[in-house]
């Protein structure tokens, strides 16, 4: 930030204004999309490894394709995918299907059930 404001102290004020604990993992207050996580960045820099002594117009050119690229390759993945939920989540659901086949619901009301699969019995609110 020192180097910033030394740099850009027009931008360093504007971003102060925002709050930093906006911007900066380090300073949130809180987990951020309920998870910390710094993989794009660590991915975004284990690819700049062999051309960070290039100029910054050939790097920010190259995250720009790498980026472009990265987001085709998902796009396309992702019309490829029978349903509307990624690899993972699908499988979750599958792997419950045939359990949940067993089961035996009984409406208490129209919010509560009692749910029966024959080794355990709950009520699902």
């Amino acid at each position: 930030m020192a180097e910033l404001k030394a740099m850009h102290a027009k931008v360093y004020d504007e971003l102060l204004e925002v709050r930093i604990q906006k911007f900066s993992h380090v300073h949130s207050p809180r987990k951020r999309y309920h998870m910390m996580t710094t993989n794009i960045s660590e991915s975004i820099n284990s690819c700049l490894l062999a051309i960070r002594k290039l100029p910054i117009t050939s790097i920010a050119e190259f995250i720009r394709d790498l980026l472009q690229c990265w987001f085709h390759n998902w796009r396309s993945n992702a019309r490829e995918t029978p349903t509307f939920l990624n690899h993972d989540a699908d499988q979750h659901i599958k792997d419950r299907v045939l359990p949940s086949q067993r089961c035996e619901i009984h409406p208490i009301d129209f919010n509560r059930f009692k749910v029966d699969d024959k080794l355990n019995e709950a009520i699902v609110d």
